[in-house]
């Protein structure tokens, strides 16, 4: 009975840990959040990942197309201090990006269309971009890490 108890134990800790992590570390929100100490409403559908292997210091290149559906998610979006104005050296320098990822055609940003866009850049010259269709509810996030 003893052994019993001590492997339930066992497995509750190795549920929760599994969870924890999924919840937290698993979650690329999460790691905006920390990364560039900006936080995102989590996107209520993943579209398209893909990111290079990181480097030794976590270096590499990340992309996601997400969706959002949610109105309070949606709101949190519109708050954000987007630039609504065209950027050609935002837009080149994403494409460029993209094609290191080697991205289909079918998963690019379709800047042909209108969208806003915001962008950080840290002291190490590693740079996050958010390129939002508001009318398709479609966030673009694209993260330079150096």
């Amino acid at each position: 009975m003893l052994k019993i108890k001590k492997i339930i134990k066992i497995l509750i800790v190795i549920i929760l840990v599994a969870l924890l992590y999924k919840s937290t570390f698993g979650n690329y929100f999460f790691v905006l959040k920390i990364n560039w100490n900006f936080k995102l409403p989590t996107a209520d559908k993943v579209i398209y990942t893909s990111r290079t292997q990181p480097g030794f210091h976590g270096d590499g290149f990340t992309y996601l197309i997400t969706k959002y559906n949610s109105k309070n998610k949606i709101k949190k979006l519109d708050n954000i201090d987007w630039d609504t104005e065209k950027d050609e050296n935002v837009e080149k320098e994403i494409l460029q990006i993209l094609d290191t990822l080697k991205i289909d055609k079918e998963h690019l940003i379709d800047f042909d269309s209108k969208y806003q866009h915001y962008e950080i850049v840290r002291r190490d010259y590693s740079k996050l971009f958010l390129i939002y269709m508001k009318e398709e509810r479609i966030l673009y996030i694209v993260e330079v890490s150096i």
